[in-house]
């Protein structure tokens, strides 16, 4: 049944058995308890899609996946006073402008 529904969320993988899966997309108000939106997609729909639906809040904090890369984005949304979170890749090429010593 969930094949039949969310037909873009099929991958065939090398063993040929078919996997299906959803994303679930929330935008939570700081100190909220429940989300004031969510969006459910297929696995394989890209998040730049829901992305590009969410306004820029001053202050927000964004949680990202670390297949979301888009430097630029995360630029242009820093500048306007917002802040993110998530992953790098393993092959991600960055450097560190300033920082706290760990201690």
């Amino acid at each position: 049944m969930f094949v039949d529904i969310f037909k873009g969320a099929v991958r065939n993988p090398l063993s040929g058995k078919k996997k299906g899966g959803l994303k679930l997309h929330a935008k939570m108000p700081l100190g909220g308890f429940a989300p004031d939106l969510v969006h459910l997609t297929e696995a394989a729909c890209n998040d730049k899609s829901f992305l590009g639906q969410l306004e820029v809040e001053k202050g927000g904090i964004y949680v990202f996946d670390k297949g979301y890369i888009n430097y630029q984005k995360w630029g242009e949304r820093t500048e306007k006073g917002t802040y993110f979170v998530t992953r790098l890749n393993g092959n991600a090429d960055y450097e560190v402008l300033s920082g706290l010593p760990f201690r």
